[in-house]
């Protein structure tokens, strides 16, 4: 079994997310042996959190949902609210953080908490610095120094905002 994790930009929109998501669908078979268990752990954030969620599912695998604070339904509004509560449903397992308000901190303890418990991760990631604590290019420099296999996924195409 290989448990993949992910990070990724959440500012993504749709024409983005459809080739991030065909990119990571045949990027992630390609990883998969037959028979072989896929498990997929994700935050549910907006943007690259849920196409992995989504390519997991399709792919047969199963979902841990790593919830960084008790409220964070309060941070997602719109589709990526429906998708945070769709991907949650689809859990087969939540690891609930013991942060009642949505933070920095709380947003590091879960990509912590993703890194720790993945064999590998997913970066949905244009290859630019973070904006802040706990941001894409920190999270992928801190799993390549935990010697965690790092798969970049940026389509020709893709664009953030």
């Amino acid at each position: 079994m290989t448990t993949w994790g992910v990070t990724g930009h959440m500012n993504l929109g749709l024409s983005t997310r459809r080739l991030v998501a065909q990119d990571l669908t045949a990027k992630l078979s390609a990883e998969l042996t037959p028979g072989q268990p896929l498990v997929g752990l994700t935050c549910l954030a907006a943007g690259a959190d849920q196409v992995f969620t989504w390519v997991v599912a399709a792919l047969g695998g199963d979902l841990v949902f790593v919830r960084p604070c008790a409220r964070i339904e309060e941070t997602v509004t719109g589709a990526d609210l429906l998708g945070m509560r769709a991907g949650a449903a689809l859990a087969v397992e939540t690891d609930d953080l013991p942060f009642d308000e949505p933070s920095n901190a709380a947003y590091a303890a879960a990509n912590a908490k993703v890194l720790a418990r993945c064999d590998a991760l997913v970066a949905v990631w244009d290859g630019g610095p973070s904006a802040g604590q706990g941001g894409t290019a920190e999270t992928v420099e801190y799993a390549r120094s935990q010697s965690k296999r790092v798969l970049v996924i940026w389509p020709e195409g893709a664009v953030r905002g």
